[in-house]
Protein backbone atom coordinates (compact mmCIF):
# COMPACT_ATOMS: atom_id res chain seq x y z
CA UNK A 1 0.00 0.00 0.00
CA UNK A 2 1.18 3.53 -0.93
CA UNK A 3 0.36 7.05 1.20
CA UNK A 4 2.62 9.47 -0.85
CA UNK A 5 5.44 8.45 -1.12
CA UNK A 6 5.51 6.13 1.65
CA UNK A 7 5.30 2.15 1.47
CA UNK A 8 2.90 0.90 4.10
CA UNK A 9 2.52 -2.72 5.36
CA UNK A 10 -0.60 -4.53 6.74
CA UNK A 11 0.09 -5.67 10.36
CA UNK A 12 -2.32 -5.01 12.66
CA UNK A 13 -0.62 -2.25 14.76
CA UNK A 14 -0.73 -0.35 11.52
CA UNK A 15 -4.25 -0.68 10.48
CA UNK A 16 -5.21 0.84 13.25
CA UNK A 17 -2.94 3.52 13.13
CA UNK A 18 -6.11 4.08 10.13
CA UNK A 19 -8.76 5.01 12.20
CA UNK A 20 -6.95 8.79 12.58
CA UNK A 21 -6.64 8.77 8.85
CA UNK A 22 -8.79 12.07 8.67
CA UNK A 23 -6.80 14.25 6.00
CA UNK A 24 -5.88 11.83 3.27
CA UNK A 25 -6.52 12.64 -0.45
CA UNK A 26 -6.41 8.81 -1.90
CA UNK A 27 -5.22 5.52 -0.79
CA UNK A 28 -4.11 2.62 -2.94
CA UNK A 29 -3.49 -0.70 -2.35
CA UNK A 30 -2.76 -2.19 -5.94
CA UNK A 31 -0.72 -5.40 -5.19
CA UNK A 32 -1.50 -6.86 -1.22
CA UNK A 33 -5.04 -7.31 -0.31
CA UNK A 34 -5.93 -4.86 2.37
CA UNK A 35 -7.73 -7.26 4.58
CA UNK A 36 -8.77 -7.02 8.47
CA UNK A 37 -10.26 -9.08 10.60
CA UNK A 38 -13.36 -8.67 13.13
CA UNK A 39 -10.83 -7.67 15.59
CA UNK A 40 -8.29 -5.35 14.29
CA UNK A 41 -12.32 -3.24 13.41
CA UNK A 42 -11.17 -0.94 10.81
CA UNK A 43 -8.47 -0.15 7.98
CA UNK A 44 -9.82 3.43 7.82
CA UNK A 45 -11.98 5.21 10.22
CA UNK A 46 -13.41 8.50 9.92
CA UNK A 47 -11.54 9.46 6.80
CA UNK A 48 -14.12 12.62 6.36
CA UNK A 49 -11.56 14.25 3.53
CA UNK A 50 -10.49 11.14 1.43
CA UNK A 51 -12.04 11.47 -2.39
CA UNK A 52 -11.18 8.38 -3.67
CA UNK A 53 -9.98 4.82 -2.83
CA UNK A 54 -8.45 1.82 -4.44
CA UNK A 55 -8.12 -1.96 -3.53
CA UNK A 56 -9.69 -4.69 -1.71
CA UNK A 57 -11.62 -4.91 1.59
CA UNK A 58 -12.99 -7.16 3.55
CA UNK A 59 -15.38 -7.19 6.94
CA UNK A 60 -15.08 -2.96 8.54
CA UNK A 61 -12.43 -2.09 6.05
CA UNK A 62 -13.91 1.25 5.49
CA UNK A 63 -15.94 3.42 8.08
CA UNK A 64 -17.71 6.09 8.39
CA UNK A 65 -15.88 7.63 5.65
CA UNK A 66 -18.18 10.39 5.13
CA UNK A 67 -15.78 11.80 2.72
CA UNK A 68 -15.35 9.44 0.49
CA UNK A 69 -16.60 9.44 -3.03
CA UNK A 70 -15.46 6.95 -5.44
CA UNK A 71 -14.37 2.77 -3.81
CA UNK A 72 -12.69 0.52 -6.66
CA UNK A 73 -12.79 -2.70 -4.53
CA UNK A 74 -11.96 -6.16 -6.36
CA UNK A 75 -13.21 -7.34 -2.95
CA UNK A 76 -16.27 -6.90 -0.83
CA UNK A 77 -17.62 -8.37 2.33
CA UNK A 78 -20.04 -7.78 5.19
CA UNK A 79 -19.54 -4.30 6.41
CA UNK A 80 -16.23 -3.76 4.02
CA UNK A 81 -18.48 -0.23 3.57
CA UNK A 82 -20.23 1.61 6.13
CA UNK A 83 -21.81 4.66 7.31
CA UNK A 84 -20.15 6.53 3.69
CA UNK A 85 -22.26 9.37 3.44
CA UNK A 86 -21.27 10.60 0.83
CA UNK A 87 -20.85 7.89 -1.36
CA UNK A 88 -21.55 8.00 -5.20
CA UNK A 89 -20.54 4.54 -6.73
CA UNK A 90 -18.72 1.54 -5.71
CA UNK A 91 -17.08 -0.56 -8.14
CA UNK A 92 -17.05 -4.43 -7.36
CA UNK A 93 -15.39 -6.84 -9.45
CA UNK A 94 -15.66 -4.43 -12.67
CA UNK A 95 -19.61 -3.91 -11.82
CA UNK A 96 -20.60 -0.23 -10.81
CA UNK A 97 -23.34 -0.38 -7.94
CA UNK A 98 -25.16 2.80 -7.83
CA UNK A 99 -25.29 4.00 -4.28
CA UNK A 100 -29.44 4.98 -4.29
CA UNK A 101 -29.87 1.65 -5.29
CA UNK A 102 -27.02 -0.59 -3.52
CA UNK A 103 -28.31 -3.28 -0.39
CA UNK A 104 -26.68 -4.24 2.26
CA UNK A 105 -22.99 -2.84 3.37
CA UNK A 106 -22.98 0.04 0.71
CA UNK A 107 -26.31 1.02 1.23
CA UNK A 108 -26.82 4.70 1.26
CA UNK A 109 -26.35 6.09 4.77
CA UNK A 110 -27.29 10.13 5.92
CA UNK A 111 -25.28 11.37 8.75
CA UNK A 112 -25.88 14.69 11.00
CA UNK A 113 -24.01 16.06 13.11
CA UNK A 114 -24.26 18.33 16.21
CA UNK A 115 -20.71 20.24 17.19
CA UNK A 116 -21.49 21.60 21.72
CA UNK A 117 -18.47 22.47 23.37
CA UNK A 118 -19.88 20.82 26.88
CA UNK A 119 -20.33 17.40 26.91
CA UNK A 120 -21.43 16.99 30.39
CA UNK A 121 -24.04 19.89 29.44
CA UNK A 122 -24.58 17.87 26.60
CA UNK A 123 -25.60 14.71 28.14
CA UNK A 124 -28.01 16.75 30.68
CA UNK A 125 -29.63 18.43 28.48
CA UNK A 126 -30.54 15.37 26.50
CA UNK A 127 -31.02 13.02 28.80
CA UNK A 128 -28.69 10.45 28.72
CA UNK A 129 -25.59 9.63 26.81
CA UNK A 130 -24.81 10.97 23.45
CA UNK A 131 -24.08 7.41 21.84
CA UNK A 132 -27.28 6.28 23.26
CA UNK A 133 -29.47 5.88 19.88
CA UNK A 134 -32.56 5.92 21.67
CA UNK A 135 -32.08 9.17 23.30
CA UNK A 136 -32.26 11.13 20.26
CA UNK A 137 -34.99 9.10 18.92
CA UNK A 138 -36.80 10.20 21.62
CA UNK A 139 -35.50 14.07 21.63
CA UNK A 140 -36.31 14.18 17.62
CA UNK A 141 -39.59 11.65 18.30
CA UNK A 142 -38.99 9.39 15.85
CA UNK A 143 -40.76 7.74 13.89
CA UNK A 144 -43.92 10.31 14.42
CA UNK A 145 -41.08 12.72 12.82
CA UNK A 146 -39.29 10.28 10.65
CA UNK A 147 -37.23 7.35 10.05
CA UNK A 148 -35.36 6.68 13.62
CA UNK A 149 -31.84 7.10 13.69
CA UNK A 150 -30.04 3.56 13.12
CA UNK A 151 -26.75 4.35 15.81
CA UNK A 152 -25.01 7.39 17.49
CA UNK A 153 -21.50 7.67 17.42
CA UNK A 154 -18.78 10.87 19.67
CA UNK A 155 -15.61 11.43 17.79
CA UNK A 156 -14.75 13.69 20.29
CA UNK A 157 -15.63 15.40 23.28
CA UNK A 158 -17.60 17.75 21.53
CA UNK A 159 -19.16 16.22 18.36
CA UNK A 160 -22.15 13.81 17.81
CA UNK A 161 -23.04 11.97 14.90
CA UNK A 162 -26.42 10.34 14.28
CA UNK A 163 -26.97 8.00 11.32
CA UNK A 164 -30.08 7.42 9.15
CA UNK A 165 -30.96 5.00 6.28
CA UNK A 166 -34.20 7.22 5.84
CA UNK A 167 -35.74 10.82 6.27
CA UNK A 168 -37.02 13.10 9.13
CA UNK A 169 -38.47 16.63 9.90
CA UNK A 170 -37.40 18.84 12.74
CA UNK A 171 -40.19 19.91 15.24
CA UNK A 172 -40.67 23.63 15.59
CA UNK A 173 -39.09 24.84 18.87
CA UNK A 174 -36.69 21.68 18.91
CA UNK A 175 -33.74 23.95 19.90
CA UNK A 176 -34.75 27.23 20.46
CA UNK A 177 -32.75 29.25 23.03
CA UNK A 178 -30.11 26.32 23.06
CA UNK A 179 -26.88 27.95 23.79
CA UNK A 180 -24.30 25.67 22.84
CA UNK A 181 -24.94 23.85 19.71
CA UNK A 182 -22.73 25.88 17.42
CA UNK A 183 -22.29 23.61 13.95
CA UNK A 184 -25.12 21.33 12.18
CA UNK A 185 -23.85 19.36 9.40
CA UNK A 186 -26.65 17.33 7.63
CA UNK A 187 -25.87 15.24 4.33
CA UNK A 188 -29.61 14.54 3.61
CA UNK A 189 -31.15 13.25 6.51
CA UNK A 190 -33.71 16.34 7.16
CA UNK A 191 -36.18 17.57 4.43
CA UNK A 192 -37.92 20.68 6.62
CA UNK A 193 -37.60 22.32 9.80
CA UNK A 194 -40.59 23.31 11.95
CA UNK A 195 -41.14 26.65 12.88
CA UNK A 196 -38.35 28.68 15.37
CA UNK A 197 -36.36 25.58 14.90
CA UNK A 198 -33.32 27.11 15.79
CA UNK A 199 -34.46 30.81 17.18
CA UNK A 200 -32.25 32.73 19.13
CA UNK A 201 -29.84 30.11 18.94
CA UNK A 202 -27.01 32.15 20.04
CA UNK A 203 -23.84 30.43 19.41
CA UNK A 204 -24.88 29.03 16.13
CA UNK A 205 -22.01 29.84 13.51
CA UNK A 206 -22.72 27.33 10.77
CA UNK A 207 -25.67 25.14 9.15
CA UNK A 208 -25.57 22.69 6.17
CA UNK A 209 -29.18 21.21 5.24
CA UNK A 210 -28.48 19.30 1.87
CA UNK A 211 -31.84 17.82 1.25
CA UNK A 212 -33.89 20.53 3.24
CA UNK A 213 -36.89 22.08 0.94
CA UNK A 214 -39.11 24.13 3.76
CA UNK A 215 -37.99 26.46 6.62
CA UNK A 216 -40.87 27.32 8.38
CA UNK A 217 -41.73 31.09 10.54
CA UNK A 218 -38.26 32.00 12.42
CA UNK A 219 -35.92 29.02 12.39
CA UNK A 220 -33.51 30.96 12.36
CA UNK A 221 -34.61 34.34 14.09
CA UNK A 222 -31.73 35.90 16.34
CA UNK A 223 -28.92 33.41 15.56
CA UNK A 224 -26.56 36.65 16.13
CA UNK A 225 -23.30 34.27 15.57
CA UNK A 226 -24.53 32.75 12.16
CA UNK A 227 -21.97 32.76 9.74
CA UNK A 228 -22.15 30.05 7.41
CA UNK A 229 -25.45 28.42 5.44
CA UNK A 230 -25.55 26.07 2.95
CA UNK A 231 -29.13 24.73 1.76
CA UNK A 232 -28.85 24.18 -1.51
CA UNK A 233 -32.35 22.33 -2.13
CA UNK A 234 -34.19 25.02 -0.40
CA UNK A 235 -37.65 25.89 -2.63
CA UNK A 236 -39.71 27.67 0.12
CA UNK A 237 -38.71 30.28 2.90
CA UNK A 238 -41.86 31.18 5.35
CA UNK A 239 -41.73 34.11 7.50
CA UNK A 240 -38.52 36.02 9.44
CA UNK A 241 -36.91 32.96 8.93
CA UNK A 242 -33.42 35.03 9.18
CA UNK A 243 -34.72 37.79 10.40
CA UNK A 244 -31.77 40.14 12.86
CA UNK A 245 -29.05 37.59 11.95
CA UNK A 246 -26.50 40.41 11.69
CA UNK A 247 -23.46 38.74 10.83
CA UNK A 248 -24.97 36.40 7.64
CA UNK A 249 -23.25 37.72 4.45
CA UNK A 250 -24.51 35.51 1.43
CA UNK A 251 -27.97 34.07 1.05
CA UNK A 252 -27.67 31.29 -1.96
CA UNK A 253 -30.59 29.17 -2.61
CA UNK A 254 -30.39 27.76 -6.21
CA UNK A 255 -34.02 26.55 -6.26
CA UNK A 256 -35.57 29.24 -3.98
CA UNK A 257 -39.34 29.86 -5.75
CA UNK A 258 -41.02 31.25 -2.86
CA UNK A 259 -39.68 34.09 -0.16
CA UNK A 260 -42.20 35.66 2.51
CA UNK A 261 -42.23 39.02 4.54
CA UNK A 262 -39.25 39.66 6.37
CA UNK A 263 -36.87 37.05 6.40
CA UNK A 264 -33.81 38.90 5.69
CA UNK A 265 -34.93 42.09 8.63
CA UNK A 266 -32.04 43.65 10.24
CA UNK A 267 -29.45 40.99 8.34
CA UNK A 268 -27.28 43.93 8.12
CA UNK A 269 -23.80 42.73 6.94
CA UNK A 270 -25.92 40.98 3.79
CA UNK A 271 -23.27 41.16 0.37
CA UNK A 272 -25.02 38.41 -2.09
CA UNK A 273 -28.29 37.41 -2.67
CA UNK A 274 -28.57 34.73 -5.62
CA UNK A 275 -32.08 33.27 -6.15
CA UNK A 276 -32.21 32.77 -9.49
CA UNK A 277 -35.57 30.90 -9.92
CA UNK A 278 -36.97 32.76 -7.64
CA UNK A 279 -41.12 33.35 -8.62
CA UNK A 280 -42.51 35.01 -4.85
CA UNK A 281 -40.38 37.69 -3.37
CA UNK A 282 -42.10 38.76 0.14
CA UNK A 283 -45.98 37.76 -0.99
CA UNK A 284 -47.10 40.78 -2.97
CA UNK A 285 -45.27 43.14 -5.58
CA UNK A 286 -45.09 45.70 -2.96
CA UNK A 287 -42.45 45.83 0.00
CA UNK A 288 -42.93 43.17 2.28
CA UNK A 289 -39.67 44.46 4.28
CA UNK A 290 -37.71 41.80 3.33
CA UNK A 291 -35.08 43.24 3.48
CA UNK A 292 -35.98 45.94 5.68
CA UNK A 293 -33.25 47.46 8.33
CA UNK A 294 -30.53 47.15 5.96
CA UNK A 295 -28.73 49.96 4.41
CA UNK A 296 -25.50 51.30 3.17
CA UNK A 297 -24.20 48.19 1.77
CA UNK A 298 -22.87 47.33 -1.26
CA UNK A 299 -24.93 44.19 -2.41
CA UNK A 300 -24.97 41.62 -5.53
CA UNK A 301 -28.39 40.13 -6.17
CA UNK A 302 -29.32 37.69 -8.46
CA UNK A 303 -32.60 37.50 -9.61
CA UNK A 304 -35.21 36.68 -12.75
CA UNK A 305 -35.63 39.66 -14.63
CA UNK A 306 -39.55 38.86 -13.81
CA UNK A 307 -38.82 40.77 -10.93
CA UNK A 308 -38.00 43.70 -12.30
CA UNK A 309 -40.93 44.81 -14.22
CA UNK A 310 -44.05 42.99 -11.91
CA UNK A 311 -44.76 45.93 -9.86
CA UNK A 312 -46.35 48.15 -12.98
CA UNK A 313 -43.55 47.55 -15.24
CA UNK A 314 -41.07 48.78 -12.14
CA UNK A 315 -39.26 46.15 -9.44
CA UNK A 316 -40.95 44.46 -6.52
CA UNK A 317 -41.40 46.27 -3.85
CA UNK A 318 -38.81 44.99 -1.65
CA UNK A 319 -36.09 45.18 -4.38
CA UNK A 320 -37.11 49.15 -4.69
CA UNK A 321 -35.90 49.45 -0.90
CA UNK A 322 -32.37 47.45 -1.21
CA UNK A 323 -31.83 49.87 -4.10
CA UNK A 324 -32.86 53.26 -2.12
CA UNK A 325 -30.83 52.72 1.17
CA UNK A 326 -28.04 50.47 -0.75
CA UNK A 327 -25.85 50.34 -4.02
CA UNK A 328 -27.11 47.75 -5.49
CA UNK A 329 -25.95 45.02 -8.69
CA UNK A 330 -28.34 43.51 -10.03
CA UNK A 331 -27.91 40.77 -12.30
CA UNK A 332 -31.08 39.04 -14.03
CA UNK A 333 -31.47 35.71 -15.09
Amino acid sequence: MSVGNKQIGWSTKQKLLWEIANSLDKITCPNAPCTTTTTTIAIVCNCYTISNLTGDATTYSYVDCEGVSQLDLPIAQGESISLCAKMDSLNFNDQIIDNGTCDGPCAPLLTMSFLVNDLAVLNTWIGGAITDVSIWNTFFNLPANGTPFSSASSNNSDTVTLYNTGTIVLAPLLFVSNDFIFNVTDYGVVTSIGASCFDSSEKLDTIQFDAVTLIDDLAFSNCLELLNISIPNLVTLNEKVFSDCIHLITFSFPLLTTLNISNFLNCFSLDTFYAPVLLNLGGTVGNDNVFSGITGEEITITIPIALMTCNAGNPDGDIQYLQANNTVTVITT
